[in-house]
């Protein structure tokens, strides 16, 4: 799926969707009120991101496929390191263990980077749900502290997040900005509650 983003201006929902739309609506944004606080989160990880606005709407989307934080730019940066096997998805990395470990590997009937895989394999089956929704609980509070941390009951809003109780923070944030609280809800609710 690819990624999405979203824009806000002030408590203001100004776009969302892939990053070359939100961009673009972005730098029309700037070009007409350049004093309006303006933000960029990445739907997946709540981050925010910074673009480079300089020059013309063309000029801001063609730096985008150089953009480090950005899957374009991230992907051209693993294309330019050739370590390990690429043609086969491997990239060469390098692992710490202690002497006791490496011991321990060796004596395993598969070779060292086969029970590596088996072992790391194993564990993300086990882990990966839990895992998957602290991630999400991280990125909704990540932007959410964000855009929110100044408004009325926040700690609250938080600590009923925390607490998974959903109705509970959905109650606490109705009076928000309603482009904040909508986009807030949908996160939970097709995020959280409905995964």
């Amino acid at each position: 799926m690819p990624a999405t983003y979203v824009a806000f201006v002030g408590h203001r929902q100004l776009a969302r969707g892939a990053i070359k739309e939100v961009a673009r609506a972005c730098k029309q944004q700037l070009d007409s009120d350049p004093h309006r606080p303006l933000l960029i989160f990445d739907d997946e990880t709540g981050y925010s991101i910074d673009l480079d606005f300089r020059g013309s709407v063309d000029d801001v989307i063609d730096r985008l496929s150089d953009h480090p934080l950005l899957s374009q730019g991230a992907s051209r940066a693993q294309e330019a390191r050739k370590p390990g096997r690429p043609k086969l998805g491997v990239l060469s990395k390098e692992v710490s263990l202690l002497p006791r470990h490496w011991e321990w590997l060796r004596s395993q009937p598969r070779s060292v980077s086969a029970t590596l895989r088996a072992l790391v394999e194993k564990a993300s089956r086990e882990n990966d749900s839990e895992a998957r929704s602290k991630r999400v609980m991280a990125s909704i509070h990540r932007f959410m502290w964000s855009l929110s941390g100044d408004l009325p009951n926040f700690e609250e809003a938080s600590r009923a997040f925390f607490a998974f109780d959903y109705e509970g923070f959905f109650e606490t944030i109705a009076q928000w900005p309603e482009d904040v609280r909508i986009y807030l809800e949908e996160q939970v609710q097709s995020r959280l509650i409905d995964d």
